[in-house]
């Protein structure tokens, strides 16, 4: 259900611009093969990254497809107005306490610990009372998280994880949903 709703794809090759008939000259498009993931906003994409199968070794694991505007909120399409709001830091993590807390917060996302919010999204921040910082645990979460503190002050509290993210949590075994009801407690 939640792979359906954020309609999250797969591309099994690399595709290059010389594969297909894009009916635009002199334009250079390459998509690699890996896991599809659009940001939906206002009944429009407004960016689709790719999640690629790389080594470990290999540090860029995500690809944006050229012409997107990542600096938007990743699922807006799913907030229902809740008093409380998680923010994380990449969009797995946003759509796995999505699938377990939704009932609890609405959950959003800027999709790395690098991107700063655009004004034009500053409304979806006036919704909730509070907003819970669950951004990665690491140097760059942690100033990712400074940056949602300073944006959300001073309804902003700031979360941690005994792992580097939700995810990584949820991968060894945690309870996303009962973290998600402390952390709300």
């Amino acid at each position: 259900d939640t792979i359906r709703a954020a309609r999250l794809g797969y591309i099994p090759a690399d595709i290059n611009s010389d594969c297909l008939d894009w009916g635009i000259q002199g334009e250079e498009l390459f998509i690699p093969r890996g896991i599809v993931i659009p940001c939906f906003a206002d009944n429009a994409i407004w960016y689709l990254k790719i999640r690629k199968p790389v080594p470990s070794t290999e540090k860029k694991k995500y690809l944006q497809v050229k012409g997107g505007k990542i600096l938007s909120l990743y699922l807006t399409w799913s907030m229902q107005g809740k008093d409380n709001v998680f923010i994380t830091e990449g969009e797995f993590d946003a759509l796995l306490l999505h699938q377990h807390a939704a009932d609890k917060a609405d959950v959003l996302s800027l999709g790395s610990a690098c991107n700063h919010l655009m004004p034009r999204w500053n409304t979806c921040l006036s919704t909730g009372k509070s907003f819970w910082i669950a951004t990665d645990n690491d140097d760059e979460g942690k100033k990712a998280a400074q940056y949602w503190m300073n944006l959300v002050a001073p309804r902003g509290k700031q979360l941690s994880l005994p792992v580097k993210d939700i995810t990584d949590y949820w991968k060894q075994g945690g309870d996303v949903r009962q973290w998600a009801i402390s952390a709300l407690a």
